[in-house]
């Protein structure tokens, strides 16, 4: 059963300006950070600001060696099954950071050279370098700093559509900027058989995050890697029949690895392709996916 079904709202998502949930698992949609940031409105520079602020607050920790902070910002991106987002099949159990996995997070970060050499600037570029952060955590995370916001947002829909609010409800941590912190609160929620739901709108929503790492390796590291060992003649360069050269990306990760550690290794003699990437994804936004 869908959210709109619960709540008789006799309305198909083509009329509703939130993602239609199932209630009873997920759906495969997620929010994505470089869509939010592209926002060009007050609400979106708001969004933007709540998702800058946390990252910065978790790196910022970690530079000053106060570890126990960092893990504990990072615990806070523990996803609820409100939100209705992701890959889960069943019953929706989200995919979110949690304590151990927080901790696990913190590892990654503390050990990365992405990390020390000042290439990681926003959440959203953990998913390139980052191991073990994908697509489904950076849209849990997002859901999470977002929270606020977004409840506000279920609030304003419930009152346009009707919708009944259940008040002092668990809200959920939620992530204030000024303190940088963490902080509990109770809240006015609509509640259904499987729980409290928070919506969100359609406009916020992607098929996937912009961010890849095996598309940014392919499509813009190796080709500059290419380019660097075709200048200096190196020993994969291979001369064919016509006498034309190449050199394979194949024979490229052969030599350097393609995991996220390779990419973190020729990122970092590379700066620039990070930049140039980035620029671009951020230039060539995809639209929001239709729902009808």
């Amino acid at each position: 059963m869908k959210f709109s079904e619960f709540f008789t709202l006799n309305k198909t998502q083509a009329y509703l300006d939130f993602v239609d949930i199932p209630l009873h698992t997920d759906i495969e949609v997620f929010l994505d950070p470089v869509a939010i940031k592209s926002l060009e409105s007050i609400w979106g520079h708001e969004l933007s600001s709540l998702l800058q602020t946390f990252f910065e607050a978790v790196l910022s920790h970690i530079k000053n060696s106060e570890h126990d902070k960092a893990i504990e910002l990072l615990s806070g991106l523990s996803e609820g099954n409100e939100f209705h987002l992701g890959y889960s099949k069943g019953k929706s159990q989200g995919r979110g950071f949690g304590s151990e996995s927080a901790e696990l997070t913190w590892k990654a970060l503390i050990k990365s050279k992405a990390a020390k050499s000042g290439l990681l600037a926003d959440l959203e570029d953990t998913a390139l370098l980052i191991e073990g952060i994908s697509t489904d955590k950076i849209s849990d995370a997002v859901c999470n700093i977002l929270r606020a916001p977004l409840i506000k947002y279920t609030q304003e829909m419930c009152k346009y559509y009707g919708i009944p609010l259940t008040p002092n409800v668990v809200s959920g941590r939620i992530w204030n900027a000024e303190l940088k912190k963490w902080e509990d609160n109770y809240t006015d929620l609509p509640m259904t058989s499987e729980g409290k739901v928070i919506l969100v709108p359609k406009i916020l929503v992607r098929e996937d995050i912009a961010y890849k790492y095996d598309s940014y390796y392919r499509d813009y590291l190796l080709p500059a890697m290419q380019e660097e060992h075709l200048q200096n003649n190196s020993p994969l360069v291979q001369v064919l029949k016509n006498k034309n050269k190449r050199v394979t990306k194949k024979d490229l990760m052969a030599k350097y690895g393609s995991n996220k550690l390779a990419v973190v290794e020729q990122t970092i003699k590379r700066p620039e392709v990070l930049k140039a990437y980035k620029k671009e994804k951020n230039r060539t936004v995809e639209p929001p996916i239709p729902q009808s």
